[in-house]
């Protein structure tokens, strides 16, 4: 691809479709995410009328942004134990932050509690009625 300077002081791209043209007074332009291949050399050269040319400089391209995350953690297990409680298992998934129980109690009132990972994968719990296990 090349950019030539035009004498209004744009510059026009030979492939538009990959890099369109500058206008003037712009000192840079950007190839799109879309259009270079991640982490392959890219290089630049400039050229006078005389048809001298500086050394070519060299970088890689990036890569794109990483894309959203959509995907749902895996369920957590939830599990009846024949002395009344019951067990609940988080994911194991490693993006998973946090797991809302949602429980009703003894007195039938609803009650919720969310158990949080923390940076060293240790599991609390925001109410006390609901103990984490070690």
């Amino acid at each position: 691809m090349t950019l030539t300077k035009q004498a209004d002081g744009s510059w026009t791209s030979d492939k538009p479709e990959t890099v369109p043209s500058v206008e003037a007074g712009k000192d840079s332009t950007t190839i799109p995410q879309d259009k270079v291949k991640d982490g392959s050399e890219v290089s630049a050269k400039a050229k006078d009328p005389a048809g001298n040319e500086s050394t070519p400089v060299k970088a890689n391209a990036g890569n794109n942004a990483a894309a959203p995350d959509t995907t749902a953690p895996a369920k957590p297990t939830v599990e009846a134990k024949d002395n009344g409680s019951v067990e609940v298992t988080p994911p194991a998934d490693a993006d998973t932050k946090s797991v809302e129980v949602s429980y009703t109690d003894e007195a039938g009132t609803p009650k919720t509690a969310t158990l949080t990972k923390g940076e060293d994968g240790t599991w609390t719990s925001n109410n006390p009625d609901v103990a984490v296990d070690p």
